[in-house]
């Protein structure tokens, strides 16, 4: 029997980020997003973004909430385990939908900055892909990009 595979289309409505940035956890534990990230999902009519875990490591993902069932769909392509795992559900369920205010400022859940390791005072790195942003406990993502490095034979 030959497995059917079903294309997974990015909607054409959807925005386009790119680049890696460094902010600060203010004392509150909130972070300011880039305001030209900011600029860029209103620009596109996002006035929400949905918070998840990223399969693999431990770093969260911002998704524009119109997107959501697009990002579900392809971690799954990219994990196929999440499918049916019972703990896929800590992955492909959101925390609330999240909003920033004036100043491009964000609340994460007790929990969601425990999982990722992001900490009040400390650096966090927040990665554009296409249509959403990775977040990073700066710890986290260099021993990441270490383990990488390694992998591909480069010197560290």
């Amino acid at each position: 029997m030959q497995k059917t595979t079903v294309k997974t289309k990015k909607p054409h409505n959807s925005v386009s980020l790119l680049g890696k940035y460094e902010v600060a956890v203010l004392s509150d534990q909130r972070i300011i997003l880039p305001a030209n990230i900011i600029r860029q999902l209103e620009g596109n009519g996002i006035e929400k973004i949905l918070l998840g875990r990223l399969p693999g490591c431990k770093a969260l993902v911002l998704c524009p909430e119109n997107l959501w069932s697009y990002w579900v769909k392809k971690i799954t392509k990219r994990f196929p385990c999440l499918e049916t795992q019972d703990g896929a559900r800590a992955f492909l369920i959101p925390w609330q939908p999240t909003t920033w205010d004036s100043k491009g400022r964000i609340s994460l859940p007790r929990r969601a900055k425990e999982y990722a390791g992001i900490r009040a005072n400390h650096t966090v790195i927040v990665m554009c892909i296409d249509y959403y942003i990775e977040l990073w406990a700066e710890e986290e993502f260099s021993k990441t990009t270490r383990k990488c490095e390694i992998a591909l034979g480069e010197s560290v």
